[in-house]
């Protein structure tokens, strides 16, 4: 999992700040964490994942409106003791940056390549 900071005005819409301000925190810049989850599972054809989170291909400091923390998702599936070549499917929810970045990966020269090599990529 990874944790994404969005302005709050935007997640919330036209929720007025003071009813929802209850509930969660902001920083300083009126942002919101909020938590990026994938979903393994275990099929009888492969491993699928669902949402591949946000990736780390950008620096943090390119980020147009700083929202992104470091992905562990493959942190995460070495320590199940999976690599990217064992996931067969990635499917995306929906194509929001936080959860189709990690989809990718770039090379120490500038490419860009499927994180997920043997996978199919669904939406």
């Amino acid at each position: 999992m990874s944790t994404t900071r969005i302005d709050g005005g935007s997640l919330f819409g036209s929720t007025a700040k003071a009813r929802w301000e209850r509930f969660v925190s902001t920083d300083r810049q009126n942002r919101v964490a909020v938590g990026n989850y994938s979903v393994l599972i275990d099929h009888p054809s492969g491993w699928i994942l669902v949402n591949a989170g946000p990736g780390d291909k950008a620096p943090l400091s390119l980020d147009i409106a700083p929202m992104r923390s470091r992905s562990s998702l493959l942190r995460e599936l070495r320590e199940l003791g999976l690599m990217p070549k064992d996931i067969s499917v990635v499917i995306y929810t929906h194509l929001h940056d936080e959860h189709v970045g990690g989809g990718t990966h770039m090379t120490s020269s500038g490419r860009t390549l499927p994180t997920f090599p043997n996978a199919r990529y669904i939406v």
